[in-house]
C-alpha cells in the first residue's frame, strides 16, 4: 500500500514513546478531528500520555465527536526530552544504497525570543 513504509516505522516509535503530541492542522474538518481523536483515545487506552492540539476552530457540528473536549488550542508544557519531527517521503538512496535527502541542502536553527526556529534549506 501507499503508506506501508511510514506505518511500519511508526510502530517502534510509538512503542518506546511515553509522551505523544498529536498536532492537527489549523484547517480541521470532521474527518481530521475524528481520526486524530481515534489515535489519541487509542494511545490513552494503551497507557501513553497523549495530547491533541489544533489552532483550528472546533465548530458546533464537531461536538458530537467522542473526546472532542480533549482537543486543546495550545501545546502542553514540556518536561524536556526529545522532540521528533518526521518529514514523510523525503529520503532517497544514492548509487551505493546509502540513505540521502536530496532536496535538503542545509538545516539551521536559532533561538527567536522564547521559541526555537528551524529552517530547512531545500534545493529547487
Amino acid at each position: 500500500m501507499k503508506y506501508d513504509a511510514q506505518i511500519s516505522g511508526l510502530t517502534p516509535a510509538l512503542t518506546g514513546a511515553q509522551n505523544i503530541l498529536i498536532a492537527l492542522p489549523s484547517e480541521v474538518n470532521v474527518d481530521l478531528l475524528a481520526s486524530g481523536l481515534a489515535l489519541y483515545l487509542s494511545l490513552e487506552q494503551a497507557g501513553k500520555k497523549a495530547a491533541i492540539a489544533t489552532e483550528g476552530i472546533i465548530r458546533v457540528e464537531h461536538t458530537n465527536l467522542f473526546g472532542v473536549g480533549k482537543i486543546s488550542n495550545t501545546l502542553p508544557a514540556s518536561q524536556g526530552g526529545n522532540f521528533t519531527i518526521s518529514l514523510g517521503g523525503v529520503v532517497g538512496k544514492d548509487a551505493s544504497g546509502q540513505s540521502i535527502v536530496p532536496a535538503l541542502e542545509k538545516l539551521d536553527w536559532a533561538p527567536q525570543g522564547l521559541d526555537l526556529k528551524l529552517v530547512f534549506h531545500v534545493l529547487p
